[in-house]
């Protein structure tokens, strides 16, 4: 399996500090998250800036062949992934060969034979602007998820934007990553965490060290959201009558609450 796929799952899985009977056991807290760090030229110091930060993946863009040895920090590999657009059998088994992790692909062009299952995670490429027909389509493609690139740079995330993500991710079940402005605020990045988003990613070569700490900061002190599902194949949002794109961020008394009517 992809090791990026399998950062996103521990995350999406991971729950807020537990309460009550065992509260004492100490746990790892995750962001609610994943950061993938896009470079767009692998040189030394955008790789230097991931190693030294709390990047899950790095996304390679063009294609670009990986520094020998692969993306090595401390103990651990980092996971690494391309953009290769038109996905060919030939395209993907030379990346598999070189240590590839997952890819981004677009829709036109790239052949299903070019999507085997394999361990490699692929992710389809679309824009905020997808066709209707195109989302009633994605549950039933072979991707294990969707980057989606806003075409935001350098300006401020808008109510347009969110409800572009809130309707893509009401759309399927699988993994979603957007791709938005390093300088994201921690308010757009706890709304995009409420409506389901699974991982960010963002270009390295435009961020300096301190404002890429600032970004893993933010990330780590998003609250957690509470999925109202409990298996991979049930839509992230609420799939109850009348339940809206926001999933609730409550202490639990909700909850609780729904319990005692349950009973």
């Amino acid at each position: 399996m992809s090791k990026l796929i399998q950062r996103l799952e521990q995350i999406e899985r991971s729950s807020p500090t537990p309460i009550g009977f065992g509260s004492s056991v100490v746990r790892e807290r995750l962001p609610t998250m994943g950061l993938i760090g896009i470079l767009s030229a692998a040189g030394k110091t955008p790789i230097k800036k991931a190693f030294g930060s709390a990047v899950d993946g790095l996304l390679l863009e063009n294609s670009n062949p990986p520094i020998p040895g692969g993306f090595k920090g401390g103990e651990e590999q980092i996971p690494w992934g391309s953009r290769i657009g038109k996905a060919t059998p030939e395209g993907v088994a030379e990346q598999r060969a070189n240590g590839c992790d997952f890819l981004v692909v677009g829709f036109e062009g790239t052949r299903l034979t070019a999507l085997p299952p394999n361990g490699v995670a692929y992710f389809l490429e679309l824009g905020s602007d997808v066709d209707d027909k195109l989302l009633r389509g994605l549950e039933d493609l072979p991707v294990d998820g969707v980057y989606l690139d806003l075409g935001v740079k350098g300006s401020s995330l808008t109510l347009e934007h969110l409800i572009s993500v809130a309707g893509l991710r009401a759309s399927f079940s699988r993994y979603l990553v957007v791709k938005v402005d390093g300088l994201v605020s921690e308010i757009e990045l706890q709304n995009l965490s409420q409506i389901g988003v699974n991982g960010i990613a963002v270009e390295l070569n435009s961020l300096s060290g301190k404002k890429m700490d600032q970004l893993c900061d933010r990330l780590g002190s998003l609250s957690h959201r509470r999925p109202k599902r409990g298996e991979r194949s049930v839509a992230v949002v609420p799939s109850m009558p009348g339940a809206s794109f926001t999933v609730s961020h409550g202490d639990g008394e909700e909850d609780d609450e729904g319990e005692e009517i349950d009973d």
